[in-house]
């Protein structure tokens, strides 16, 4: 039987801005790679010009009864691109929030808007540029629609359907990676290397330089094509099952006997003791994990490498019980909240 990539899924987010999507979908029927340009015009004016600043559009008016799109004027090549920018541009007019006057080049989260972030209306408009975005990748590859695909396909399979969508590179890496657990990173050309993670993933120490450096820490990895550009992908979790052995030790306990297995002194101990609590359920305080072993993937991952705890803790036995302790913890308490 083949490994799907369903483990390696969240469930979808609840947010405002995801709900929105889901919304927008359900009320116009949307299905495989839509008509971008009849939807948008269903809610303001659309016109198309030649310019030469760096923006793809202006929207004018929003928050009144026909706001105005104007559109530059791209060539044939750049149809995925142009779709990533209606999206995005849809997403300022369904956002309730946001108003009056845009001017947007929808590349990708990390990207800074056109107008400078300095100062509180900066930080704003940068927090409506990264909403719009998010909205704009959520609705042209839908999570729903990716979890259905990963019940039955493999990872590999999973992102080469990608460019079935009819998304730009950035449009479809973003959906993408907020689809995932931890762990997975993607990089591509533009002209430049780009490298995009999955939200909450760290980079395992001498991972960081090179492609190649990548690779060799990785547990699974291999190649697409999206948007006309081939992109390489790195898995750096374990493939986790989850098992939990019989133990009658509370959780603290079993983490206290991991630390105390060093023999460090009364307060380093307790220092090591709070600072691991911290992180790891920190870390799993804002995972959507519907697993255990998706948490236990998440909180192996909260501590990889991480300079602050010695080695040899978490090298010892009673340390990954610890963890899959944490684990079985978070979703018990999900499931019994929902």
């Amino acid at each position: 039987m083949k490994d799907t990539a369903i483990r390696w899924l969240l469930p979808p987010r609840r947010d405002p801005i995801a709900e929105l999507t889901r919304t927008v979908r359900k009320r116009h029927d949307l299905s495989g790679a839509f008509d971008a340009d009849a939807l948008v015009a269903l809610y303001a004016d659309v016109t198309e010009h030649e310019w030469h600043f760096d923006c793809d559009a202006v929207l004018v008016g929003l928050g009144t009864g026909r706001p105005h799109l104007y559109l530059r004027r791209l060539a044939a090549s750049s149809s995925r691109r142009r779709r990533f920018t209606l999206g995005h541009e849809l997403g300022h007019l369904v956002i309730p929030w946001h108003l009056g006057r845009t001017a947007c080049h929808a590349l990708s989260f990390e990207d800074a808007p056109n107008q400078s972030t300095s100062g509180a209306a900066g930080q704003q408009i940068a927090k409506q540029e990264r909403e719009a975005t998010e909205f704009a990748s959520a609705l042209l590859v839908p999570h729903d629609l990716l979890i259905m695909a990963a019940e039955q396909s493999t990872l590999q399979d999973l992102f080469d359907h990608l460019d079935a969508y009819n998304v730009s590179t950035m449009a479809g890496l973003l959906a993408l990676r907020n689809a995932l657990l931890p762990g997975f990173v993607f990089v591509f050309s533009n002209g430049e290397e780009r490298w995009l993670m999955s939200p909450g993933s760290s980079l395992p120490a001498g991972a960081s330089g090179s492609r190649r450096q990548l690779a060799r820490v990785a547990h699974d990895m291999g190649a697409f094509e999206c948007g006309g550009r081939r992109v390489q992908w790195f898995n750096l979790n374990e493939s986790t099952t989850f098992e939990l052995v019989d133990d009658e030790r509370g959780t603290s306990e079993i983490l206290r006997s991991a630390i105390a297995a060093q023999r460090f002194d009364d307060t380093t101990a307790k220092r090591l003791f709070m600072l691991i609590n911290g992180i790891v359920a920190g870390k799993l305080s804002k995972d959507r994990a519907a697993t255990t072993d998706q948490a236990l993937s998440i909180a192996r991952g909260a501590v990889r490498d991480d300079p602050r705890i010695p080695v040899a803790i978490r090298e010892h036995d009673d340390f990954d019980l610890y963890l899959r302790r944490k684990a079985e913890e978070r979703i018990a308490n999900r499931r019994a909240a929902d």
